[in-house]
């Protein structure tokens, strides 16, 4: 819960330091964070085709994105320092990853209950319970940091003030797509939570082209080629290599490892030939004529 608050307290104070576009390509680095954290803390192993499909989806996301954002969107009013922008969004990408992996890991208990010598399968946590308690302590936490920061206003015009409708919907949409994310993380992981993210950005733009008349540059179009580019390297990486030695055959059939045995038998025999100056010339013989014989059958 303090992870998930210092992330969007850093999150405001990179939107506030830093131009909307770069804003939006460094944030994307939480998709490699996130990898990296699931490889040290879930002992995940990722082949060379999962890295590479994991960065071709950092870069996919990041042109979309670049896409979205406004000519007059980098105009500030107030002094921008972009180092620290920097070092803020980088600060949430860590949070959000590390956040996420943990979250995970607590849905996902690895240890066995030992009862009387005897493991027993630990019960896997309730997903409402847990969100339950993550919104509880991260409700106290941003509740102190609100009146740390804002006091004057507060007292002023109340906690409440500013909430329209529209404000409420979208507290809706957050708490039900955080249950959303819950179920997935427990269900999937959260590198795959990324690359759903990543086609719901994609389907998100394409929904408001055709509803709100959004113009669809070469930017996006090429972006969303590299997204589902990495879709594919990403989940058939261990398929397509599962299917390769499927296709194998086990055993050579029973005629032709027959033939193959009885030349290396016949090459044993030369070599021993050679060796104690001794021939077997009518055996050879004989071996080649099986050969031909079951050849010809074949």
């Amino acid at each position: 819960a303090l992870l998930y608050t210092i992330q969007k307290n850093l999150l405001y104070l990179a939107i506030s330091n830093l131009d909307a576009a770069v804003f939006q390509v460094t944030y994307q680095a939480k998709i490699l964070t996130t990898a990296v954290f699931s490889v040290i803390l879930l002992g995940k192993k990722l082949s060379c085709r999962k890295i590479i499909g994991l960065l071709v989806l950092t870069l996919g996301v990041s042109l979309v994105q670049l896409d979205k954002v406004e000519e007059n969107a980098s105009k500030s009013f107030q002094e921008q320092k972009r180092w620290v922008g920097v070092l803020a969004v980088l600060g949430a990408c860590c949070t959000s990853g590390f956040g996420g992996v943990y979250f995970e890991l607590v849905l996902k208990p690895r240890q066995d209950i030992q009862l009387e010598g005897e493991a027993i399968p630990r019960p896997p946590p309730s997903v409402w319970a847990k969100n339950v308690q993550l919104s509880s302590f991260a409700l106290v936490i941003a509740l102190i940091t609100a009146f740390v920061k804002d006091h004057a206003a507060i007292l002023q015009n109340g906690f409440f003030q500013g909430y329209s409708p529209l404000v409420v919907l979208v507290i809706t949409l957050e708490a039900g797509g955080g249950l959303v994310v819950a179920a997935v993380i427990k269900y999937a992981d959260n590198i795959l939570k990324s690359f759903a993210t990543a086609v719901s950005i994609v389907t998100s733009t394409i929904v408001s082209m055709l509803v709100f008349g959004f113009l669809i540059s070469k930017l996006f179009i090429g972006g969303s080629l590299l997204v589902f580019i990495a879709i594919y390297m990403y989940s058939m990486s261990d398929e397509s290599a599962a299917t390769a030695a499927s296709s194998r055959p086990e055993q050579l059939p029973a005629q032709t490892s027959e033939i193959a045995m009885m030349a290396m038998n016949n090459e044993k025999r030369k070599s021993s030939g050679f060796s104690s100056g001794l021939s077997s010339t009518s055996e050879d013989v004989e071996l080649e004529d099986i050969e031909l014989e079951m050849e010809d059958k074949d």
